[in-house]
């Protein structure tokens, strides 16, 4: 059990409040800080939770294990750095700091051994996770190529940084873009009443570290639209995995053409109750669902995985593996990001640089 503190009161703090209550035996939320007293109203009501104006009540009254900074990239560092000086361990929301300069400044504050944890939940979301352990199990052989068009900038260095276990490598990015008008038919709670074209950009960027080759891709629409799909692609010498699809040499005039399937409870004639039970692959467990039968969303279940990261990191003060996403791993996929943005809108290919949190 960790008790844990929320900055903040938005869309992004509910995503938390809301896995703490479907997992109470793991997380218990200690105070709520919001500003407004229309949104303090909601969360009392509908989480039941504490809810105080300001972050100086938690230095009175204290954050309890961990505080959970849900905050504004441009207010963010304010806040996490008070409370890393108040002796309060943080989970900061992606980004940690609104640019790559504040990124820097922060980094200068705080550095690497700061007990920061960044919210960085794509590499954990069940599919992702499934995906990421088939390819570093060796299965397809050793990685030279992935393609991300899952999420925007920072999300997707993540990934990519992951897939082809890229570390702090600085590659060579070039970078282009180009309309891409789409219906948008879903918001982020509902379906719209109308069908309206939006004007959209797409951005395709590569990565060149020289013996891997990472590309990214991604246009706004895809966080929720049906009509613009999700994909993650990993090559390696001996197979690929493209999405669910798996397909890998076993030997000779010998290949294997599989799917990663979920297992998923409550279908047809199941009364034990929606829930996902796991990832299968190739007759193999490839991703198996910590929680038990909380009724969570695959984005819930990796929000809760970084929750569970956080409480791992609190208890053993961030010795040994499981304990989350440092602050140097968040702002290495926020300087990869910036550089497409750059190379993108220059047109010219850019060179990333060692950067301070990658010198450790």
């Amino acid at each position: 059990m960790i008790e844990l503190s929320v900055v903040g009161a938005g869309w992004r703090a509910e995503f938390f409040l809301r896995i703490a209550q479907a997992l109470p035996s793991l997380f218990a939320v200690r105070s709520v800080v919001a500003r407004s007293e229309a949104r303090a109203e909601r969360l009392r009501a509908v989480y039941g939770v504490r809810v105080v104006d300001g972050v100086d009540a938690l230095f009175r009254d204290g954050a309890g294990d961990a505080a959970v900074v849900v905050l504004p990239a441009a207010a963010a560092p304010e806040v996490t750095t008070a409370l890393v000086k108040a002796g309060t361990p943080v989970l900061t929301e992606t980004p940690p700091a609104p640019d790559v300069a504040a990124m820097h400044e922060l980094w200068a504050v705080l550095g690497g051994d700061a007990p920061v944890r960044v919210a960085e939940q794509y590499r954990l979301q069940p599919h992702h996770a499934a995906r990421l352990a088939l390819a570093g199990s060796g299965v397809i052989g050793p990685v030279g190529y992935a393609r991300v068009s899952v999420a925007h900038g920072y999300h997707a260095t993540s990934l990519l940084r992951l897939a082809l276990d890229a570390g702090m490598e600085s590659p060579l990015v070039r970078a282009v873009t180009h309309l891409d008008p789409a219906a948008r038919v879903h918001g982020r709670d509902d379906w719209h009443a109308e069908v309206v074209v939006r004007p959209g950009v797409n951005t395709i960027a590569t990565l060149d570290f020289g013996d891997r080759m990472g590309v990214y891709e991604f246009t706004g629409e895809q966080y929720l639209s049906p009509i613009r799909g999700r994909h993650l692609t990993i090559r390696g010498e001996r197979g690929e995995i493209a999405d669910d699809a798996v397909a890998y040499v076993r030997g000779p005039r010998d290949v294997v053409r599989t799917r990663i399937v979920r297992d998923d409870t409550g279908l047809d004639g199941d009364l034990a109750g929606h829930h996902l039970r796991g990832l299968d692959c190739d007759g193999r467990r490839a991703w198996t669902n910590p929680f038990g039968t909380a009724r969570l969303s695959d984005d819930e279940l990796a929000g809760a995985g970084v929750l569970a990261e956080l409480a791992e990191f609190v208890r053993t003060g961030g010795d040994g593996g499981g304990c989350g996403y440092g602050l140097a791993e968040a702002a290495q996929d926020q300087y990869l990001a910036a550089l497409i943005d750059e190379a993108a809108a220059s047109g010219e290919a850019v060179r990333a640089e060692p950067q301070p949190w990658a010198k450790r």
